[in-house]
Order: C-alpha cells, then structure tokens, then sequence
C-alpha cells in the first residue's frame, strides 16, 4: 500500500489556505466507502482518458496483484447499496463491480 501524501496550498494571494489528504496512488484494497470507490475511478479515468482503458487498466490491476475477500466483500457490500443509483455513485460502483468479477471469474487469484 502507498504512504498517503498531505499536501498545503493556498488559494489565491491572501484568501487563506486548504489542507487535504490525497493517496498518491489509490489502491482497490483501501476502499472502504463509496467516496472511495468514486475517487478510484476518478483518479484511473484522469489516467487512461477513456472507458475501455479504464476496464482494462482494473483487470490488469486484480490479475496482477489479486483481491483479498475482505476487499470483495465490501465491494459486494457498495454494490448492494448503490449498485441501483443512477447518478455518479452508481456508475462508479456498478463499473468496478462487474470488471472485477469479471477477473474473478477468469480465475484471478483471490488472497486470503
């Protein structure tokens, strides 16, 4: 798992600074909620600029690196609860669901 980065910057001359907390590289097993599944597409799709890289970049990932069932059970999990939404939680939810079962049936390794 990466360190997380924190990272200050200001906004504007004068108006006051923001503090946020950014992973530098959002990882499927650090997914707890459905902001996090939201900011994993996010920051994915600002890499590969279109949807079929996106897929393909989550499939590479889960063979490459396998899932642990805990992570495949909070994903079921977000998929149950918002897998229905029609907005931005749902497509999110709903495209990294069936991608990693997807692999899952290609029989990509599942750790323990």
């Amino acid at each position: 798992m990466q360190a997380p980065v924190l990272a200050l910057g200001m906004i504007g001359v004068g108006c006051g600074g923001y503090l946020y907390y950014h992973r530098s590289r959002p990882d499927l097993e650090s997914i707890r909620d459905i902001q996090d599944v939201v900011d994993y597409i996010h920051h994915i799709s600002q890499m590969t600029r279109s949807t079929e890289r996106l897929v393909a970049h989550i499939s590479d990932t889960v063979r490459e690196d396998g899932i642990s069932e805990a992570c495949l059970q909070t994903l079921s999990d977000l998929h149950k609860a918002y897998g229905s939404d029609n907005g931005i939680n749902g497509y999110a939810v709903n495209l990294l669901w069936s991608t990693i079962v997807y692999e899952v049936s290609r029989d990509a390794i599942i750790l323990e």
